[in-house]
């Protein structure tokens, strides 16, 4: 099964193809400098603790905590979590991570990657974790961002 270490290391970090999906490490996404917006657990399928990270150069705010970046774990997101703040480049960086038990966050290595989709105005990222497989379904979340947050 596939790794995707190897393709990463080759397009140094930037998405690739693969089975007709574009494949990513990180997402960079383009807000407004006022960020506002909710990330949602859609499933998790993976014997590990699964997590997302989201970071921006500025500062968020979420559940009255501020920082600029956090790590959100599936037993924190079982409903909408919502999140402000700014982001002085105008990006917001997402990518998935996971702890195999050992209380190490992991992310970006063996079989780490994400698939990014659209619906409406959400974003859905279907990620795997660090076992080398395709299937993608290790954690599935989706990030709405308020547009009107200007």
């Amino acid at each position: 099964m596939p790794s995707f270490e190897k393709e990463f290391r080759e397009s140094k970090g930037q998405p690739f193809e693969y089975n007709g999906n574009a494949i990513i490490g990180i997402d960079r996404l383009n807000v407004e400098k006022e960020i506002s917006g909710y990330i949602e657990l859609i499933s998790t399928n993976s014997d590990w603790l699964q997590g997302v990270i989201l970071d921006v150069n500025g500062e968020l705010e979420i559940n009255t905590i501020k920082g600029q970046k956090f790590i959100l774990w599936q037993n924190h997101m079982k409903k909408p979590t919502f999140f402000h703040g700014t982001s002085k480049d105008k990006q917001l960086l997402v990518w998935n991570a996971w702890d195999t038990g050992n209380g190490v966050t992991n992310y970006w290595h063996n079989g780490a990657a994400m698939i990014k989709e659209t619906d409406g105005d959400a974003i859905i990222y279907r990620c795997n974790d660090g076992h080398p497989d395709d299937n993608f379904d290790d954690i599935v979340f989706k990030i709405v961002i308020d547009t009107d947050s200007e």
